[in-house]
């Protein structure tokens, strides 16, 4: 609750006004840049004098901002007379709406940041980039939202999930290696085509990705991220993934 101080009557400057209102100086003169305020008379010293139809003006924006409008709407509430309309307060219940859905969208965002976190504190280098090619493909636009869906309803089978962590587990064993032997590179490439063409299979009837520039991106994080061992068990299994959708076609 505000604290009412006793103030000289003729005088009221920003301090008192922002003592008056429970706001801050700060806030009153940003309120009078964007023109919410009237500018007040100024003293003989350039001081502002305001009056008590101020007092009122600022706790009626401090009311309609508490009650989740904007600025701007409160401006326009503000230049009809102050009272606000059936639609301005639908308006406001719809912003109130918007922002707590983005509130829902950021909490389920920390969530899983949290989570994975938790599940993995000091990721691996291939383990980061399985995480930067999900944060890509969920945010970059290239894949359609039904897709996605589509795709971490797949991935979040439990079957799926010890399948897709074997194989990292693996493939992760060449993450300090220079080399690997033909044999070695083959037996994984193998590996990572069979549980495509599960992917393929599951998601044959969704729409694909918009174009090409994902597959670009990936490559250039493959090539910043993969020592020379796995580098080639990627090269490989691009290679077969190339060989069996030729197969597809014809």
């Amino acid at each position: 609750m505000t604290e009412f101080k006793d103030f000289d009557e003729s005088i009221l400057r920003s301090k008192d006004l922002a003592d008056l209102t429970g706001t801050t100086p700060r806030a009153i003169r940003h309120y009078l840049q964007l023109g919410l305020l009237e500018e007040p008379s100024r003293d003989l010293n350039g001081y502002r004098n305001f009056t008590a139809a101020h007092v009122v003006q600022v706790l009626r924006i401090k009311m309609f901002s508490e009650s989740g409008a904007s600025l701007k709407h409160i401006s326009q509430i503000l230049d009809s007379n102050g009272i606000p309309t059936a639609e301005d307060i639908d308006a406001i219940d719809k912003e109130l709406a918007r922002k707590e859905a983005l509130l829902r969208a950021q909490r389920s965002a920390l969530k899983s940041l949290k989570d994975t976190h938790a599940a993995n504190p000091q990721p691996s280098r291939t383990a980061q980039f399985d995480a930067d090619v999900g944060l890509m493909m969920a945010n970059s636009g290239q894949v359609p939202e039904k897709t996605l869906r589509h795709i971490q309803n797949f991935l979040n089978d439990p079957g799926v999930q010890q399948h897709t962590a074997e194989l990292m587990s693996k493939f992760e064993a060449f993450e300090d290696e220079s080399e690997v032997s033909d044999a070695a590179t083959e037996a994984m490439a193998q590996e990572w085509m069979e549980f495509y063409v599960l992917v393929a299979e599951e998601l044959q009837f969704s729409e694909p990705a918009s174009d090409g520039t994902f597959m670009d991106l990936i490559e250039d994080l493959r090539q910043e991220q993969f020592s020379p061992a796995q580098s080639a068990v990627w090269e490989r299994f691009l290679t077969l993934i190339q060989n069996y959708e030729n197969l597809s076609i014809s």
